[in-house]
């Protein structure tokens, strides 16, 4: 097992935390967001860091008391940052507060692993700790450099490739490509292969005539797949197409159809689920297996679909299939359709924020190596940090 800190205290008292940690998030969220503006009145500025001070000060006191100290750690660093940049007459803004929002959603997680497992694990504290170390030496003059080498090391701008795929990103053709995915619709042709042949164009149109319906189900969804498919294929590309690229964007096409045949109000369900919707809504990678007559010569890409809410701790379904039993299309799968998900969730939520989320769940649900792939080709592809 991983390592982890241990925690004494009795499951209710983490989930009343844990419950503490989201209702405070959702209060200091839009204080945050407008602190990183930099757009809003002096006075105005100066009462949303103080009420941001005063909520940071009851979730130190909360996790004292419920005996979470790394959670109390994390936070009494936090109040240090704070302390150090009134000391030292900066402002709370220029991107300082999204590192702040990103630390806090690692917070989150944590206090979910708690009161869920009894533990926090170390990797996330570490993680979360050295996004701090740089905030806690600011420097006036810095604050810009300081925020970025935050925000960097916790959307996996610091992560290590494998090092032949290292140089073969490298090559600027072959950022090229994976630019030139997001640029050309969802449905990609590989002008490399000889094997295309009328069937494989017929299949395709059908797959993808599927996620269209698919994309029309929720209100959420419209335009998901020509988002998903661009990274998908761009982290298999970097990957030199270690799943077959017709299997992959066939996998990408079909990866929820099995959601057309689920309950309207089950799709609609903001709340928490019951035991029988839950069971009910995991059904649905089962579709290709069950379908199977229609997926002819596709059996690598249903693979993929089966397996794309599978996680690397085994916790994932239909099968709890953990590690490397979950293939590598999955894998990606299973990424980019988080990463979708996360996008969505809320209007103000920054890309930096979403590849945060996503870094944090590398080990536990999302396969490591990837991850590191998925944080390049998304920095490619939407023209950020640079690239």
């Amino acid at each position: 097992m991983e390592p982890v800190f241990e925690l004494s205290a009795d499951r209710e008292i983490l989930e009343d935390y844990h419950e503490s940690l989201v209702h405070v998030m959702e209060q200091i969220e839009p204080l945050l967001i407008a602190l990183d503006s930099g757009s809003i009145p002096l006075q105005e500025a100066l009462d949303y860091t103080e009420e941001f001070a005063r909520q940071i000060d009851t979730l130190k006191n909360r996790a004292h008391a419920a005996d979470i100290e790394p959670i109390h750690e994390i936070l009494s660093s936090i109040e240090n940052v704070m302390d150090k940049l009134s000391s030292i007459g900066i402002d709370f803004s220029d991107r300082i507060p999204e590192a702040i929002l990103m630390i806090l959603d690692r917070l989150v997680f944590m206090g979910e692993d708690a009161y869920k497992f009894g533990f926090v694990r170390m990797d996330s504290f570490n993680a979360v700790q050295h996004a701090l170390s740089p905030l806690l030496k600011i420097k006036k003059g810095d604050e810009g450099v300081v925020a970025e080498k935050a925000i960097e090391s916790l959307t996996g701008g610091t992560a290590k490739l494998d090092k032949d795929i290292e140089l073969f990103a490298q090559d600027e053709e072959v950022k090229e490509v994976v630019a030139g995915l997001s640029k050309n619709g969802i449905h990609v042709v590989d002008t490399d292969r000889t094997q295309k042949n009328a069937k494989l164009d017929e299949d395709m149109d059908f797959f993808r005539s599927l996620a269209e319906e698919v994309d029309l189900i929720h209100k959420h969804w419209k335009g998901r797949t020509s988002f998903i498919m661009p990274i998908a294929l761009g982290m298999n590309a970097i990957a030199r197409n270690c799943v077959d690229f017709y299997q992959m964007q066939a996998a990408v096409y079909l990866h929820d159809v099995g959601m057309r045949f689920l309950p309207n109000d089950l799709l609609d369900e903001s709340g928490r689920f019951t035991k029988e919707q839950r069971e009910l809504l995991r059904s649905h990678p089962g579709w290709v297996i069950e379908n199977m007559d229609l997926m002819e010569g596709w059996n690598e890409a249903a693979w993929i679909v089966y397996q794309h809410h599978e996680k690397m701790d085994g916790s994932g379904y239909p099968e709890k299939t953990s590690g490397d039993e979950i293939c590598d299309g999955a894998k990606i799968m299973a990424i980019c359709d988080a990463f979708y998900s996360v996008m969505v969730r809320s209007k103000s939520r920054s890309i930096y924020r979403a590849i945060s989320e996503i870094n944090a769940c590398q080990g536990h649900h999302f396969c490591p190596r990837w991850v590191a792939i998925f944080n390049l080709v998304v920095r490619i592809q939407k023209k950020i940090d640079g690239f």
